[in-house]
């Protein structure tokens, strides 16, 4: 059965389900702009985590494992520790290595005090205990004029290094910062792969989520495109029989008008053989 308001219906539900189409394409076009952007980020990171990963591994070929491997300055302390060690970096803690860090039972109180206003280099770098006494013969200025006023005070042993590279020693000995340093950028490297490890599965589960959404926002889209191609469809074949209802309608009222017109002639007929009997 078909009527106008069956049609007026189905055009009402085919114009919110366009509306409800466009909804989803700018949802779909949003969780597909979001996907692209969590893909980028992810494959930024895992390329420099892998980038990094060769350089250090490349970089620690040598038959006896670096202490420098096993070492974690905070950010901020590598060019430092890096400056006070120095190529001491490379030695090994296997004793069987050419260049060895050997473990000593040291008493720490028995160390002389570090200069006043300097800090321990030592509780800002994860080490072997190997270094721990070499590391806390060492103290940290904040400048380069705060470690001249205060190296004079360096007692036999005592180093101060400044967070951007200088280095004093107890004997006179001075490495400014722009002397070259090697072994500064790795520990920067090895810090920045420890960040970028630390983010990568936040990234990776952002990106797995992002997918997931853009999944739903393309099925929801599907979904309501289906659902406005029935309505159309439903809608025109219902127009068409309401126009082939109208088109039935129009021709019995045609005909009906004939019927009255005969009657009506038949009538007139009859009433004038009457009148001529």
């Amino acid at each position: 059965v078909c009527s106008s308001d069956l049609v007026s219906g189905l055009r009402k539900k085919a114009d919110t389900d366009e509306k409800a189409l466009e909804t989803a394409r700018s949802a779909l076009d949003e969780a597909r702009e979001n996907q692209q952007e969590c893909e980028k980020k992810k494959s930024k990171i895992l390329t420099e985590i892998n980038m990094l990963e060769s350089i250090l591994n490349s970089d620690s070929q040598d038959e006896f494992r670096p202490v420098l491997e096993d070492m974690q300055p905070e950010k901020g302390f590598e060019t430092a520790l890096s400056r006070a060690l120095g190529d001491t970096l490379m030695a090994s803690t296997n004793a069987d290595a050419p260049i060895v860090w050997l473990a000593r039972e040291n008493d720490l109180s028995n160390f002389p005090a570090l200069p006043q206003g300097t800090k321990a280099l030592e509780p800002h770098v994860k080490a072997p205990d190997h270094l721990k006494a070499a590391l806390s013969l060492i103290g940290v200025v904040s400048s380069a004029q705060e470690g001249h006023a205060i190296a004079p005070q360096l007692l036999p042993g005592q180093s101060l290094v400044s967070q951007d590279g200088a280095y004093w020693r107890w004997d006179g000995l001075h490495i400014k910062q722009e002397a070259s340093d090697r072994h500064a950028l790795q520990l920067r490297q090895k810090n920045r792969l420890q960040d970028l490890r630390k983010d990568a599965p936040g990234l990776e589960e952002k990106a797995e989520k992002a997918a997931q959404s853009c999944d739903s926002a393309r099925a929801s889209k599907e979904e309501a495109q289906k659902s406005l191609d029935e309505t159309q469809t439903r809608l025109r074949e219902n127009e068409a029989a309401l126009s082939q209802h109208q088109s039935s309608l129009n021709q019995m009222t045609e005909e009906r008008s004939g019927l009255f017109a005969r009657i009506a002639a038949l009538e007139e007929g009859l009433r004038s053989c009457a009148a001529d009997t």
